[in-house]
């Protein structure tokens, strides 16, 4: 494969898999037909950049999302709820064993967890402190799954900010 792309991607055992490193020349194209070169990614390196995606907006099946990634060498996935329509901060042991056996089973690895929190205004108390408890829970659990990585967004000011001339 030298491009990845909406269509079904023949399955490919692990052992038939390009490194990144191998498909470096390759065109990565995107949703709206851009195109981005992939000639500098040494993935294999640490520091580097690798291709990952998110589960969620792959597919509602979360087993099905990462066959598709599987498919194509992805090793690394972005977790968002829902996953078994749950919320990520409250997946239960049970849930998180059988997301890193279907990840292992696949060669893949979870990446950054995506989390809703910061989606409201930074002056409304009690959302904000839910929002900590939701990050703490989102914490505990991508230290389960074995990720370092938590995505949030920032706060959102209690009135608008009008741009203009200063």
């Amino acid at each position: 494969w030298s491009k990845f792309s909406t269509g079904a991607a023949p399955p490919v055992r692990r052992s038939q898999r390009p490194s990144m490193s191998s498909r470096s020349s390759s065109v990565l194209s995107s949703r709206n037909g851009a195109a981005m070169c992939a000639s500098s990614c040494r993935c294999r390196r640490r520091g580097s950049m690798q291709l990952s995606y998110i589960t969620a907006e792959m597919h509602d099946n979360f087993a099905k999302a990462l066959e598709a990634g599987a498919r194509v060498g992805v090793e690394v996935v972005s977790l968002r709820a829902p996953v078994w329509d749950s919320h990520l901060e409250n997946l239960d042991d049970d849930q998180v064993r059988r997301i890193c056996d279907l990840l292992a089973a696949r060669g893949m690895r979870p990446g950054m967890l995506l989390s809703p929190v910061g989606k409201c205004n930074i002056a409304d108390e009690a959302r904000v402190t839910k929002n900590g408890e939701i990050l703490k829970r989102t914490f505990d659990t991508a230290h389960r799954l074995g990720s370092n990585q938590v995505r949030v967004f920032p706060f959102r000011a209690p009135a608008p900010v009008a741009f203009g001339p200063s």
